[in-house]
């Protein structure tokens, strides 16, 4: 697939990537919707191991440039979405990589066959094991095209917040930091103990209280029972939140994410020396 560059206008402090936040004035591509513009950010499509993906690193950004790389997986029925800006506003410079998920459902796309709305299955504890080993795959793969301060910052949304959990306790060497979304993790993908000689990131968990589609008790058990494992994993709820990104979460999101990304800026400059 041919590699396009546009750059886009900043528009917004931080991008929305849920389909529930339609309303948040966000630019949504697909493969062959692109248009140049003038902006902050580039914008570049690419494919890697089956998977069409974004990278959008701001503006002047030198192509072989180190920077930390930030993951984000939509949700069921979405797709991958510009920010007109810097990802949530952060102040350091990142490299945000947003696959889309392969197969068509609705006006969007799935990265699973099964929904998670009423509860665990085997179908969909298989396809969350086969999906993310493809995914931590792909990640591997982007750390390998891509110059990467530090270990990948992944995080998803709704589907993307399970494959979060998923990646992050059962393919943690992809994984720097774990944020999921109005996410779940079932019960036969939580491994029963930590596995020796492994470092496993933090896991973040968000979630609005009143979700209908992925009811945050079941989160709040799973994220428990992860820490109760030896798992770095904590859940905060949101009131009155459905499923979706409140302002409240996002600024929450915000405020972790970015000492994370300063993180692996303070221990670039030690291993690599000042950056220009």
């Amino acid at each position: 697939m041919p590699v396009k560059s546009i750059v886009v206008r900043t528009l917004l402090f931080m991008v929305t990537l849920t389909a529930a936040a339609q309303s948040s004035c966000v630019a949504s591509h697909t493969a062959g919707e692109w248009s140049p513009d003038a902006g902050d950010v580039v914008v570049r499509e690419l494919r890697l191991l089956g998977i069409d993906y974004l990278e959008v690193v701001p503006v002047g950004t030198a192509a072989n440039a180190d920077l930390p790389m930030i993951v984000f997986f939509h949700g069921r029925g979405d797709r991958p979405h510009t920010p007109r800006g810097r990802f949530m506003g952060l102040e350091d410079p990142v490299r945000l990589i947003v696959p889309r998920a392969p197969s068509r459902y609705g006006f969007g796309f799935s990265w699973l066959p099964v929904s998670a709305r009423d509860g665990e299955s085997p179908e969909l504890v298989e396809a969350l094991r086969e999906t993310g080993a493809h995914l931590a795959n792909l990640i591997e793969g982007l750390q390998d095209r891509h110059r990467t301060l530090g270990s990948p910052i992944v995080m998803g949304f709704s589907q993307g917040g399970m494959l979060t959990y998923t990646l992050a306790v059962n393919h943690p060497e992809v994984v720097g930091a774990a944020f999921p979304l109005a996410g779940w993790l079932p019960p036969s993908l939580m491994p029963e103990q930590r596995r020796e000689h492994t470092t496993y990131p933090m896991i973040r968990a968000l979630h609005g209280a009143d979700d209908p589609v992925l009811s945050a008790s079941r989160t709040v058990r799973a994220t428990r029972e992860l820490e109760a494992r030896g798992f770095a994993a904590t859940v905060r709820t949101f009131e009155d939140v459905p499923h979706e990104m409140s302002d409240a979460m996002w600024q929450h999101l915000r405020e972790h994410v970015a000492r994370e990304v300063r993180k692996r800026f303070i221990v670039g400059r030690r291993r690599i020396g000042p950056f220009v």
